[in-house]
């Protein structure tokens, strides 16, 4: 039997013996209206204090788009005038501005997408994105937002039994081409990955032949992956989202943070 364990833990890209978070803990929010329950789902901050949901397998693929607003504790469906097809299984990163992309997903027992669209706040309006180059079809993969108007993507479980994928590829709102591929990583699905301040991001965990526990760096100036430490425990399907830069006192550096939440361990 599958067992969902929550865990958290801090990744410190710079290590410190100090006390880092004030008020370090979780407050239960309760808006009078949300979205009907489901999973394999993607969010995406979206600027100004909110989140944009979209998708997910609510007993068949959900096609909805949905907005939490923090200061306001509500969720509101939005309807925009054109949508992506439903799916579940895709992947969503912040893009700067009120902006999201996504990319991906499954949309039938037997199809993935290789589709990609930009949701802009401002305007409630999904728009597909058609570059010349681009990823192939994939689901279970992850993306992150990586400064600058660009987005990074790893992995994910590609199509026609293909198994999971070991490339990286790059979106940039300044590239004509919009998609570029960066240093391959390892055949990965179910892993997380978070922006961790400059031009970096985390990969932590996911599915390779089972659950893994390993810690990745990737740098785009470089263009390498760096391993770091492992976690305490393998895991896949967790989530991770960064959380701003802390300054401790006394301490001449910036912590950079990012909050995992455990997935399956078991």
């Amino acid at each position: 039997m599958k067992t969902i364990t929550i865990w958290s833990i801090l990744f410190l890209m710079l290590f410190s013996t100090s006390d880092l978070i004030a008020g370090d803990d979780w407050t239960q929010k309760s808006p009078s209206s949300k979205p009907t329950a489901r999973d394999n789902h993607a969010m995406a901050y979206i600027g100004n204090g909110k989140v944009l949901l979209y998708g997910g397998w609510t007993g068949t693929w959900n096609g909805e788009t949905w907005i939490y607003d923090l200061a306001t504790n509500t969720w509101e469906q939005k309807y925009p005038s054109s949508s992506p097809e439903a799916r579940c299984s895709h992947a969503m990163a912040y893009l700067g501005g009120d902006q999201v992309l996504m990319f991906g997903g499954d949309v039938s027992w037997t199809r993935y997408t290789s589709s990609c669209w930009k949701y802009d706040l401002s305007d409630n309006n999904w728009v597909e994105t058609e570059p010349p180059i681009r990823p192939g079809s994939r689901r279970q993969h992850a993306m992150a937002y990586i400064g600058d108007g660009k987005v990074l993507m790893v992995g994910g479980d590609i199509a026609a039994g293909g198994g999971s994928s070991y490339t990286t590829w790059l979106y940039d709102t300044s590239d004509p081409n919009q998609w570029s591929q960066k240093t391959d990583f390892m055949n990965v699905k179910w892993h997380s990955m978070s922006y961790v301040g400059g031009d970096q991001i985390m990969l932590t965990s996911g599915w390779v032949e089972g659950r893994v526990n390993w810690n990745f760096l990737f740098d785009l100036s470089a263009n390498n992956w760096t391993q770091k430490t492992d976690l305490p425990v393998s895991s896949c399907r967790m989530d991770m989202v960064y959380i701003g830069n802390i300054k401790p006192a006394g301490i001449n550096c910036v912590i950079h943070l990012a909050y995992a939440i455990f997935g399956c361990l078991k």
